[in-house]
This record gives C-alpha cells, structure tokens and sequence, in this order.
C-alpha cells in the first residue's frame, strides 16, 4: 500500500487515465473527486465490507474493478 499526503486542490495520477483530486479537507473528512474511465468500477469500501445495511443487489460485486 502507497500512502500519500496531498494538500486541498492538488491530485493523484493512477496510470494514464485515473485521477483523484482532493476537493476539500475539514471537519474530520475529505471529499475526493475521481476522474476515471466509464468502465471502471468505483465503490465506497463499506459497500464491499457489506456494511452499508440496504440492498445492494443493482450493485456490482467488489472484485468486478477492471482497474
């Protein structure tokens, strides 16, 4: 695992066609904004975990990232 440290407004390069910008920091949380390729399956990990408490059958499956 790569751990990195970004400021607001700056962004991270995953290969040529995924980006992720920090939008905003505060109050306990970071909003992200993720730029990726329309067959690239993004979840928030709780849904993978099975966390979430609703249904998720419309949802794909966790190992589906074509990543």
């Amino acid at each position: 695992m790569l751990v990195l440290s970004r400021k607001q407004g700056e962004a991270i390069q995953i290969g040529d066609n995924i980006t992720i910008k920090i939008v905003n920091v505060g109050q306990g949380r970071v909003k992200i904004a993720i730029d990726a390729p329309i067959n690239v399956t993004i979840l928030r990990q709780e849904l993978c975990d099975g966390q979430s408490g609703g249904v998720l059958s419309a949802v794909p499956t966790c190992g589906m990232a074509s990543v």
